[in-house]
């Protein structure tokens, strides 16, 4: 790294917002309620694209906010982020 640039933990230079996953029953394809991403499979090239919807929605991203998912069975960390299952979304703000 050039002298522009300093380490520093990711939760000093944003917030960390886990993901939350709403009950199935509440999962739908046909576009009623909010979108819903569980997964790298949602992330395209440049933007994520739901092809699944809650009812029930409890957490949104914002406008400038950056989007990441954890993958991987069991335990997933990255850079001090601790999720459980299958994948993990993030947001940072």
């Amino acid at each position: 790294m050039g002298n522009e640039w300093s380490m520093k933990p990711l939760e000093e230079v944003a917030h960390v917002v886990m993901g939350y996953s709403p009950k199935a029953e509440t999962y739908n394809n046909e576009g009623k309620g909010a979108p819903l991403l569980n997964g790298p499979t949602e992330f395209g090239a440049h933007s994520p694209r739901a092809t699944v919807f809650t009812t029930d929605p409890s957490r949104f991203s914002e406008p400038g906010d950056i989007l990441f998912c954890v993958r991987g069975k069991g335990d997933a960390t990255l850079y001090g982020l601790r999720g459980k299952g299958d994948a993990t979304l993030y947001g940072l703000r």
